[in-house]
């Protein structure tokens, strides 16, 4: 049986992922998340720590580690319950998509295996189902291959001396570059407000949208007023600016598939 997991992102719906043994993922409204004090990125986080993570692992073992996406997942939930970060782990994100109270998700050993187990909702994740869970919830957050890695680019500082004096500086300048970077990046609230002006929606139709369907209506919304402006720009005897270079602003709009097999 194959799901497009593209109309379930779309439409906001539940999804059905019972027949691999994990259950129905919910997709919250941003209402839900605000009232709850639930940050986007408390969901997403480990996600893109894991993916990044492994992909890293391969690249720098030119392809011959093979560590698996769970075992990596495994590893970084201990790290986090021993450093105490309860809100920053899977165990969280999973108690927020699949509704239960984060007591009541289980680490156990079945048939010599580690696995995730929710009783109340009869998932069991482990080794054959992780991946799958973890493409389904990047995808139900907007979130590709490229955003995953960006989020871990580092800048190369050449060091020529070494010292310690050196190291301040560079740790001085990474700061303020990173504070520079904060301002600029776009929060929920400003993306909330784009999508309401410029699609001309009420707050509370808004707030009653998925992130996923947010960020789709945030980047079909620039994406028409900016086609709009160039359209302008093209018609006016004030520029020389050919049509060609101003493709149809459903170019940009159009929805990348995903389909999976279960």
């Amino acid at each position: 049986m194959k799901i497009t997991l593209t109309d379930k992102y779309i439409t906001g719906s539940d999804i059905d992922l019972t027949p691999k043994m994990l259950g129905i993922l919910h997709q919250p409204k941003l209402i839900d998340l605000i009232n709850n004090n639930i940050d986007i990125s408390s969901l997403t986080n480990f996600f893109t720590i894991v993916e990044h993570t492994h992909w890293k692992l391969k690249k720098e073992s030119f392809g011959f580690d093979n560590t698996t996406k769970f075992q990596v997942a495994l590893f970084l939930e201990k790290e986090f319950l021993e450093q105490k970060k309860f809100f920053s782990g899977l165990t969280y994100a999973l108690s927020i998509l699949y509704d239960v109270e984060i007591n009541n998700i289980l680490i156990e050993k079945i048939d010599e295996e580690i696995v995730l187990f929710i009783p109340e909702k009869n998932v069991i994740i482990k080794e054959d189902n992780f991946e799958l869970l973890l493409d389904t919830v990047l995808g139900m957050f907007y979130i590709t291959d490229k955003d995953t890695h960006r989020s871990f680019d580092g800048r190369n500082w050449i060091k020529n001396t070494g010292s310690e004096r050196e190291e301040e500086l560079i740790a001085k300048f990474e700061k303020r570059l990173k504070k520079k970077d904060e301002e600029k990046r776009l929060h929920l609230s400003d993306y909330i407000n784009v999508v309401v002006h410029l699609g001309k929606y009420t707050y509370d139709y808004v707030l009653s949208l998925t992130y996923w369907q947010l960020m789709n209506s945030y980047n079909t919304l620039v994406s028409l007023d900016g086609y709009k402006d160039m359209l302008g720009y093209t018609w006016s005897y004030k520029f020389n600016i050919n049509k060609d270079d101003n493709p149809h602003w459903s170019e940009k709009a159009k929805i990348k598939q995903k389909t999976i097999d279960l």
